[in-house]
């Protein structure tokens, strides 16, 4: 059962998902049925809206999102491949000066066109 909280925090989501890809360099992404159904299914997913909401234009690490987001890691880390995935974010590899390096991720800027008549949502 969703609570209103998941479904404002949804909405909230898609409408800064939405105006992101009204900023700066945008390009429309054409997408299959099948394609279209993925980034419905995340848009509707609170775990990938939350990351969504926690991303911007700046490269952001795994720590931050963790804790901006409250979530575990092994939840982050699922929803952020499929968000890699389905094309809606952007990641690189940031080395770090002691040798090691983390990973950070920040929001892709694109538009996309749904056709809702061809979509079946489970």
């Amino acid at each position: 059962m969703t609570t209103m909280n998941q479904q404002s925090q949804r909405a909230a989501a898609v409408a800064q998902y939405q105006e992101s890809t009204r900023n700066g360099s945008r390009h429309e992404e054409h997408l299959s049925t099948e394609d279209q159904a993925v980034v419905l299914e995340l848009l509707a997913d609170e775990y990938a809206c939350s990351i969504l909401q926690a991303l911007d234009d700046t490269p952001t690490s795994v720590d931050s999102l963790a804790e901006e987001c409250n979530m575990s890691r092994p939840t982050l880390y699922r929803r952020l491949e499929r968000l890699l995935e389905a094309d809606m974010i952007n990641a690189r590899i940031n080395p770090l000066r002691d040798g090691h390096h983390h990973r950070e991720y920040w929001i892709k800027e694109c538009s996309y066109e749904f056709d809702v008549a061809d979509i079946a949502l489970s």
